[in-house]
């Protein structure tokens, strides 16, 4: 079906097609050989997109979770992997058929850099006495230095998770 044989070289860089002792493919592709095989599998419809939300509410449901995060990743490619949700959450709210509470983060611009330690600070300082909880997405030394002095600044409340103290 993928075309993949004893002669098909592993994907470079970073992809292995896994072989058994006979120099035959065994069915495993790891990291970048997957592409050989999600290139072939359709992209979901929003039918399935759908269902499939909807099976995996009910589910977190039976399990006491109420709220999920969806971090707003776009389409990685056709085989579905990082679909793109919003656009069957929303319609599912707007019905009152989607059972849990949705969190969303927003896509940046792909040139964002980032805010300053000192914006960063302005923005986030309403958050702490108010109760809210925060969650930060930081990449790199300066980030994670307006991260930690942020950190330094907050006064300990219920929801501080403690072991977080030791990498401050």
């Amino acid at each position: 079906m993928c075309g993949i044989n004893s002669l098909t070289e592993d994907p470079t860089p970073g992809g292995e097609i896994v072989r058994g002792a006979s120099g035959q493919p065994t069915g495993l592709l790891k990291d970048e050989a997957m592409r050989l095989a999600s290139e072939l599998i359709p992209a979901p419809t929003d039918k399935h997109k759908r269902e499939a939300v909807l099976y995996a509410a009910q589910l977190l449901l039976s399990h006491g979770v109420t709220m999920v995060l969806d971090m707003g990743y776009a389409p990685l490619d056709a085989a579905g992997s990082r679909i793109d949700l919003q656009h069957v959450l929303e319609p599912l709210a707007e019905e009152g058929k989607l059972p849990l509470r949705v969190q969303a983060f927003l896509p940046l611009p792909a040139c964002y850099r980032g805010l300053r330690a000192t914006e960063l600070a302005e923005q986030l300082a309403g958050a702490h006495p108010s109760g809210l909880q925060v969650a930060l997405h930081a990449i790199g030394d300066r980030a994670l230095q307006g991260l930690r002095s942020w950190a330094r600044m907050r006064r300990p409340t219920r929801r501080t998770c403690p072991w977080t103290a030791r990498w401050l």
